[in-house]
C-alpha cells in the first residue's frame, strides 16, 4: 500500500466528538420513532427487527468510545464505522434484501469515511458493501425476477461507481496534501541549509580573520630582512603566538565542520565502555590552563561513577565544551563541577559564579553560531558552536542537557546521562 493511502491528521477540529455525537444520538432518535410510530416504518417490513438493530449500535458505539477514550488509541475510533455498515447491510436485508426501499443507507459509510480521508478504510466500506451486494442478488432469490434482474444489476453498477469515485477522491486528496507537505517541508529543508551556509561563511570569514591575521604578522616578522636582529627570546615568542593563533584557526574549523556532521543521519558514535569520572578528572585537567588564565577557581567533587556505554572521545568534547564555556565566560569567578547518580541515571552539574546569560540571549544558547551580548565582549572570536555540539552529542547518547542562567548571578548546566542505554 503506498502512502497515500494512509489516514493522515487532515481532521477538523472536534471532528471525533461530532462523528461520536451522530452516531450516538441518531440510534437513538431512530429507535424511538420505530418504537413510538411503528405504523410509519411499515416499508421496513421488520420495524421491531431495526429498533433493535439501532439499540445495539448505540450500545456498540457507546462501547467503542470509551474504549477508545480512555486507552488513548485512535484506532478504536474506526470499529464503529463497521458496525454501522453491518446494521445498514442488516436492514436492507430484512427489508427486502436487493429490493429494499432503503438499500441507499450503504452510502452513508462511504460518505464518513470519505470526509475521515481515511483511504485504507473507504476501500475496506467499498469491498465489504460490494460483496453484502453481489452476494445478495447471487444468493437472495426474494423478488428476484427476470424483470428485476436489468434494476437489481443497475443498483450494483452505481454502488461499484460509487466505490470507485470515492476511494479515487479520497486517493488523490492524499496525493495532492502529501505533495504539499513534501513541497512544503523541502522549501523548508533548502531555506535552513541557505541560513547554515549563510551562517557557516559569516562566522567562518569573521572567526578565521583574527588568528589568521595573527599568523601572517608573526611569519611577516620573521621573514623580514632585520627579524636576524631578533633575540632568540623574541623570536621563540613570535613563534609561539603563530603556533597559538594557527591552533585557534584549526579549532574553529573543525568546530564548524563537527557542527554539521553531527546533523547527517550517517554520523554514528564508537561505543565503548567509558570511565567517565576519569575523563572529567582529565578535561578539567586539560583546561587547567584556561583557568590560570582567567583566575578562575574550579572546584570538583563527586560520588564514585561505574563505566557506561558512550563514545569516548565525543562525550570528552561535550563535557569540555561545556566546562571551558563556563570558565571562559567567568573570569575572576568560580566554577564548581559535581556529579552524582540518581534513578540509574549520572548527573553532572556545572556552576559558575560569572556574568550569566540575559533571558533575551538564554532561549538561544544552544542554537548553532549563535552568540549572547556578553560572550561577543568577552570572546568576540569564538565560533558559536559549542553548546550547539555539546548538547548534540549528549543527546546522541539519549542524554539531555538543562541549562539556567541569570544575568549578573552565574550559570548552571545540568548534564544527564543514562548509565544503561541503546545507542542506535
Amino acid at each position: 500500500m503506498s502512502k497515500y493511502s494512509k489516514s493522515i491528521n487532515v481532521r477538523l477540529p472536534d471532528y471525533q466528538f461530532y462523528i461520536h455525537a451522530s452516531g450516538l444520538v441518531s440510534p437513538v432518535i431512530l429507535a424511538s420513532l420505530i418504537y413510538l410510530f411503528p405504523s410509519h416504518f411499515s416499508f421496513l417490513k421488520e420495524p421491531g427487527l431495526v429498533f433493535l438493530f439501532f439499540v445495539g449500535i448505540f450500545a456498540f458505539h457507546t462501547f467503542f468510545m470509551f474504549v477508545e477514550y480512555f486507552s488513548n488509541n485512535k484506532a478504536y475510533f474506526a470499529f464503529p464505522r463497521y458496525g454501522w455498515l453491518v446494521v445498514f447491510c442488516a436492514i436492507v436485508y430484512v427489508s427486502g434484501g436487493i429490493s429494499s426501499p432503503v438499500i441507499y443507507l450503504l452510502i452513508l459509510p462511504y460518505l464518513v469515511s470519505t470526509v475521515d480521508l481515511n483511504a485504507k478504510d473507504t476501500l475496506i466500506v467499498s469491498c465489504l458493501t460490494m460483496t453484502f451486494l453481489v452476494g445478495l442478488f447471487l444468493y437472495d432469490p426474494r423478488e428476484m425476477t427476470p424483470e428485476t434482474v436489468g434494476q437489481h444489476l443497475f443498483t450494483i453498477f452505481i454502488f461499484s461507481i460509487i466505490s470507485l469515485y470515492m476511494y479515487r477522491l479520497v486517493k488523490e486528496t492524499l496525493h495532492e496534501r502529501f505533495e504539499k507537505e513534501e513541497v512544503k517541508a523541502e522549501v523548508s529543508r533548502l531555506l535552513e541549509l541557505d541560513k547554515v551556509k549563510s551562517d557557516f561563511i559569516t562566522v567562518a570569514s569573521h572567526r578565521l580573520r583574527t588568528p589568521l591575521s595573527g599568523v601572517v604578522w608573526a611569519l611577516s616578522e620573521i621573514s623580514d630582512p632585520e627579524s636576524d636582529n631578533l633575540s632568540i627570546s623574541k623570536r621563540k615568542e613570535i613563534e609561539a603566538s603563530a603556533l597559538h593563533e594557527t591552533n585557534e584557526a584549526i579549532k574553529v574549523v573543525n568546530d564548524l565542520i563537527r557542527s554539521v556532521e553531527i546533523d547527517s543521519q550517517s554520523y554514528k558514535l564508537n561505543i565503548l565502555d567509558v570511565d567517565l569520572e576519569m575523563l572529567i578528572h582529565e578535561v578539567i585537567e586539560s583546561l587547567a590552563w584556561l583557568a590560570r588564565k582567567n583566575n578562575v577557581t574550579v572546584s570538583v567533587t563527586g560520588d564514585k561513577l561505574p563505566d557506561i556505554k558512550g563514545d569516548k572521545e565525543m562525550l570528552r568534547l561535550s563535557i569540555a565544551n561545556m566546562i571551558d564555556n563556563a570558565i571562559r565566560y567567568s573570569p575572576n569567578a568560580t566554577v564548581q563541577v559535581r556529579w552524582g547518580i540518581k534513578d540509574d541515571t549520572v548527573i553532572i552539574y556545572i556552576n559558575d559564579s560569572g556574568s550569566g546569560i540575559s533571558p533575551d540571549d538564554l532561549k538561544y544558547v544552544f542554537e548553532r553560531f549563535y552568540r549572547g551580548q556578553n560572550a561577543l565582549s568577552i570572546e568576540p572570536n569564538a565560533s558559536g558552536v559549542g553548546l550547539y555540539i555539546a548538547k548534540k552529542l549528549i543527546e546522541l547518547h539519549t542524554g539531555s542537557v538543562a541549562l539556567t542562567s541569570e544575568k549578573g548571578r552565574g550559570t548552571n548546566v545540568i548534564i544527564k546521562l543514562p548509565l544503561w542505554t541503546k545507542i542506535k
